[in-house]
């Protein structure tokens, strides 16, 4: 398939110079793959791949320009590159059409081979897999001048979520059920879902002088409907609320991922942890990692990480033993200061949500339960003075405070570093029974059954 201006954005000056993009922008897929002699039986190669993806052939043509791009990335990036999930699907496709490939694209076009590399698996191949994406994009940027469409190329926690959206399906077996545009189309779309209840709810308000007049079994159909409402908005505000832009241009850290996952303390002990299997630390008792009996002393410092240093610098100006416990140290000032650095690095790269984006996230949902507790509680008050039962009543106000005191509590997280911790927990779960040296990484991701089987079992406490 031919590209076309309907299919191509302007290519920035610097790769539309290049000899090689012009003759990858004249390689014709289709024309290939039904050519005289090929290898597959003779159909046009980007609706073989729409067909395949279930791709409209507007998004496949779309596919097939990135394919173009990341081809052209891997002669002129001057290291490996790693594709996303669409490009990988026409990468795959093309390499069936050998004669296409290897004869056209490999031999006429690129001047060398180019060989599909998979991933041999494991936390380390992941890791390098991530920074090969995160590398491509930023190549990507350079050559095209622009941001790559996040649709085709989304960014480097999304492509690796463990929970990918691609999967292989007998349809023979399987019924698949799209999900609608609006839903796809974002807020707009999304918050409709939660005005369904509402919607149901009219007639019953049409109904008569007001709710407050109504008898039990009705109030308490249109209040189990509000109820709904509410919960079920207060789920998709949170979904809008918290899928912010990430920068996840780097690796996080130990430190930071323990930071993100648990909260600054969970990032002190996991670091305190790695120090003492490091041997920058020992203990003069094993009471437990928490216990008040247990104080450490430094021994040597073989990290230039502002966290470590400060973790040390307290334990080597303490004055007494019990100055060198774990709750001491988690009071430092200095050590205070330098998880907090962390903290803003995580708020500023889009991983933690700041006071600000936590206030919207409380105020609407709050807000909203609030009114309808409010309206339990007037509704209770006039049952109780028509002598009216309301214990049912009473119980939906309480369950309405339940979810009142449920939605104050804003969640930390961005919806992107959900996605980062859940993929680094799959990655990394069959790790716990080994003594694997990144214990801090560990430790942050899953608390103290991490050092199960290590040195430091005892400190499990």
């Amino acid at each position: 398939m031919l590209m076309t201006d309907e299919t191509s954005s302007a290519v920035a000056s610097r790769a539309a110079a290049h000899p090689l993009w012009e003759s990858l922008k004249t390689f014709d897929f289709a024309a290939a793959a039904g050519s005289p002699g090929c290898d597959l039986p003779i159909r046009s190669f980007s609706r073989r791949l729409a067909g395949e993806q279930g791709w409209s052939p507007a998004f496949t043509a779309r596919v097939l320009e990135e394919y173009r791009r990341f081809l052209f990335l891997t002669a002129v990036a001057g290291e490996a590159v790693c594709p996303s999930e669409e490009v990988d699907a026409a990468w795959h496709l093309h390499l069936i059409f050998t004669r296409s490939y290897w004869d056209g694209l490999c031999g006429k076009v690129l001047g060398r081979p180019l060989h599909h590399n998979a991933s041999a698996g494991g936390p380390a191949e992941g890791a390098k897999h991530r920074g090969m994406y995160r590398r491509t994009l930023r190549a990507y940027r350079e050559w095209f001048g622009g941001d790559p469409p996040a649709d085709i190329w989304p960014p480097v926690w999304r492509r690796f979520d463990p929970r990918s959206r691609h999967r292989t399906i007998d349809l023979r077996d399987h019924w698949i059920i799209r999900r609608p545009g609006w839903w796809r189309r974002g807020r707009a779309g999304r918050m409709t879902l939660a005005t369904v209840p509402v919607v149901a709810a009219v007639p019953l308000v049409a109904d008569g002088l007001g709710p407050l007049d109504w008898k039990g079994p009705e109030f308490l159909l249109l209040y189990g409907l509000l109820w709904l409402a509410c919960l079920v908005g207060t789920l998709i505000y949170r979904s809008i609320q918290c899928n912010v832009t990430v920068n996840d241009d780097r690796e996080l850290t130990a430190e930071e991922v323990a930071c993100l996952a648990h909260g600054p303390k969970s990032a002190i002990r996991a670091t305190i942890a790695g120090m003492l299997e490091g041997g920058e630390l020992t203990s003069e008792s094993c009471g437990g990692l928490t216990s008040s009996t247990t104080n450490f002393l430094l021994q040597s410092v073989a990290t230039d990480a502002p966290l470590d240093g400060a973790i040390a610098a307290a334990i080597r100006e303490a004055c007494t033993p019990e100055a060198r416990s774990l709750a001491a140290v988690e009071g430092d000032s200095g050590v205070e200061h330098a998880v907090e650095q962390v903290r803003n690095c995580l708020r500023a790269d889009g991983w933690l949500l700041d006071e600000e984006q936590r206030s919207k996230l409380r105020m609407v949902p709050v807000g909203a339960f609030s009114c309808l507790l409010l309206l339990g509680v007037v509704k209770v008050a006039v049952g109780l003075e028509r002598h009216k039962p309301v214990e049912f009543l009473v119980v939906a106000s309480i369950a309405t405070l339940a979810a009142m005191i449920w939605a104050a509590m804003a969640p930390r997280q961005s919806w992107a570093a959900r996605h980062l911790l859940a993929n680094l927990r799959a990655q990394h779960r069959d790790r716990l029974a080994d003594s694997a040296p990144d214990l801090v990484l560990l430790a942050g991701l899953f608390g103290a059954v991490a050092l199960t089987g290590s040195e430091l079992a005892t400190y499990k406490k």
